[in-house]
């Protein structure tokens, strides 16, 4: 069985044991650290101005996920994700290609999102005004919707020395 871990905001949370994570109506962490043996899973939004997953199980449970700062997701164990991701301050992002966002959402006004490595989901928004930079390869997931890629007109700038988007079976490579 597992326990419920709430929080009612601000400074930083580390969880360490299996648990529902309700953080509903709370002021913005500083931090989530995940650091379990078991799985813990969000049972309501979650704001943060950063997230690591350093061991254990994650689930977002399809909750919202807006997060500042860094993303670090490459630990071993599982991460399911079945809600958005937002990435909404200047920070990196380093997760491991099997660690599969449903949608994650980069860039946007003024703030810089670097992709250290691979970044793999079922759908990717580039937000306008930001940038998007890199060495980086997004692998967008064959159970993907038929538009994966969002990209308004006026979008963040890919600044990235090489972009490659893959298609399980083929590759596109824009830049170089």
């Amino acid at each position: 069985a597992s326990s419920t871990v709430s929080h009612i905001g601000g400074g930083s949370l580390t969880v360490h044991t299996a648990s529902n994570l309700n953080l509903g109506g709370a002021a913005p962490l500083l931090a989530l650290t995940v650091n379990t043996a078991g799985t813990v899973t969000a049972t309501a939004v979650v704001t943060a101005a950063s997230f690591s997953r350093a061991g254990g199980n994650y689930t977002d449970g399809g909750y919202a996920h807006s997060i500042g700062g860094s993303i670090t997701n490459s630990a071993a164990g599982t991460f399911t994700s079945t809600g958005i991701w937002d990435h909404t301050a200047t920070g990196t992002i380093t997760t491991a290609v099997a660690k599969i966002f449903k949608h994650i959402k980069l860039g946007g006004t003024g703030i810089v999102s670097t992709v250290a490595g691979a970044l793999a989901a079922k759908e990717f928004t580039i937000k306008s005004g930001g940038t998007v930079s890199g060495n980086n390869t997004f692998t967008i997931d064959p159970a993907a919707a038929t538009d994966p890629w969002h990209q308004t007109a006026d979008s963040a700038a890919l600044t990235a020395t090489q972009l490659v988007l893959n298609y399980i079976t083929n590759s596109i490579s824009v830049g170089s």
